[in-house]
């Protein structure tokens, strides 16, 4: 033992997440698939092709290039989700482990805001469940009815209230979920320190208390019947599942205060208690998102992907779960819900701006234009709008276009942070602050940067007073 002492990891809860992570999809996928390789589905999939092809001679090449293409897509998703895609040849070499130090420091030094900027989260269980349902759900939570209390404690069994623990949600935000081993005292101290800044953002209290409210609705919508027939096969509940279901909340569950809690503990129907908890939970994180494996572009979970896609993992996870999903669905809610969203996008700019000290731009089309980049509808669309204005100087883009100027989001970033990521621009600033010290040239801009610097410099209970001595913000 005191031989191995050096190499043990006696951080409990850094081992567990790590077992969980690296064994969940292994036994997941080969009790779905029969095997973690889906060796038969690809064979299948195969075969498919090879039929089509022999039936098809002119469109060969097409179809040689569809299967190609479908093959990689899959194998890739697989990958993901065991966390062996995009593995450096090195985990442990000097570059990958920078890159992955300098995306915790990004966290703790960026993401301050963060819970502010999820107020647009608020509408997302309006574009799903509608307004009436959403607002009965928070209107449980502030009149502490003992349904939200009951509720609070399935949804913590099931495992959707635990990101005040967790901050798993934070993390795969700010893309810092990472299969590669800590191998120094310093990589350790550096999580542990991004653990508590997330705990210090409060979004996990946030997440926590959306999620417990959007996942009541869920289960009420399942257990009372209310939920169309559509959604409940979204969810993976086949038509006798349901009836299972049904048949054990007959039995085991109640009603209070007009909330269908199911008691799923009491069940004695595993494989309902099962598929329950298992749709409420990808509803909840389909409600409130969490980016998931299917979000990103595949040459971002390559370590030089990494660094440049972080912070946008979310922009698309939006884009691709709530605007294309919702706009296929074609809801009426999807729609109010959309401008319930961009309404909170347009708060959100004022509520950042006042705490900035800086003039809010009350125009229609400036709260617009804001509301629509802060909500996260347009996604990567408004990313590309972003990275435009800031490279043209303002000159090209969506601002420009209709006189608003640069995006508020983009406005403290430079080109290079705007294009390649945090963690370039956080290499200009040092280079830049150093470059006015060396030159003795510590003005007003070089003080600012040295601030933008420092840990939680910009959580956002703190930052409205250190605002208030920083020049840079005069």
């Amino acid at each position: 033992d005191n031989m191995m002492r050096d190499y043990l990891e006696s951080d409990a809860n850094y081992v567990l997440q790590r077992h969980i992570r690296e064994a969940s999809p292994d036994i997941e996928l080969t009790r779905v698939f029969g095997n973690r390789n889906l060796e038969s589905q690809l064979k299948a999939i195969q075969d498919e092709y090879d039929e089509l092809m022999r039936a098809r001679p002119l469109d060969q090449a097409k179809l040689a290039k569809a299967r190609d293409n479908d093959i990689r897509d899959i194998t890739a998703m697989r990958d993901r989700l065991v966390g062996t895609y995009g593995m450096p040849d090195d985990p442990s070499s000097f570059f990958v482990r920078a890159g992955r130090a300098m995306r915790n420091v990004n966290f703790v030094t960026k993401l301050g805001g963060m819970t502010v900027s999820a107020i647009p989260d608020l509408a997302r269980g309006v574009m799903v469940n509608g307004f009436s349902k959403t607002m009965k759900g928070y209107g449980a939570l502030i009149s502490k009815s003992p349904a939200f209390t009951a509720n609070k404690s399935e949804m913590k069994k099931m495992g959707v209230m635990v990101e005040t623990v967790l901050n798993s949600r934070s993390r795969l935000m700010a893309d810092l979920v990472d299969s590669s081993t800590r191998t120094n005292a310093a990589e350790a101290g550096l999580d542990r320190v991004t653990d508590v800044f997330g705990k210090l953002t409060l979004m996990g209290q946030y997440n926590d208390i959306n999620k417990a409210i959007n996942g009541m609705v869920t289960a009420d919508s399942i257990l009372s019947g209310a939920a169309p027939a559509s959604r409940i096969a979204k969810l993976g509940i086949s038509p006798a599942t349901a009836a299972r279901i049904n048949e054990q909340f007959r039995k085991h569950g109640e009603v209070l205060d007009g909330w269908h809690i199911g008691n799923f503990e009491k069940w004695d129907d595993d494989y309902a208690a099962g598929v329950f908890q298992s749709a409420v939970l990808k509803d909840t994180n389909n409600i409130i998102i969490t980016p998931g494996v299917g979000d990103t572009p595949l040459w971002s979970s390559s370590p030089i992907g990494r660094t440049v896609f972080q912070f946008r993992s979310f922009t698309t996870a939006s884009y691709n779960r709530a605007t294309i999903g919702g706009l296929s669905e074609g809801t009426a809610q999807f729609y109010y819900g959309t401008a319930f969203q961009i309404a909170l996008g347009a708060l959100t700019y004022a509520l950042k701006q006042a705490a900035n000290g800086k003039e809010i731009d009350w125009s229609p089309q400036k709260l617009t234009l804001e509301g629509v980049d802060r909500s996260g509808i347009l996604g990567p669309l408004m990313e590309y709008n972003n990275m435009a204005e800031k490279a043209s100087g303002g000159m090209i883009g969506l601002g420009p276009l209709l006189g608003t100027g640069t995006q508020s989001r983009y406005a403290s970033r430079g080109f290079i942070g705007s294009a390649l990521g945090p963690t370039f621009g956080l290499l200009d600033t040092v280079t830049d602050a150093t470059a006015g010290v060396l030159n003795g040239d510590v003005g007003d801009r070089v003080l600012h940067s040295v601030r933008t610097l420092l840990p939680g410099n910009n959580l956002f209970w703190i930052a409205p007073l250190i605002n208030q001595v920083d020049p840079g913000m005069r």
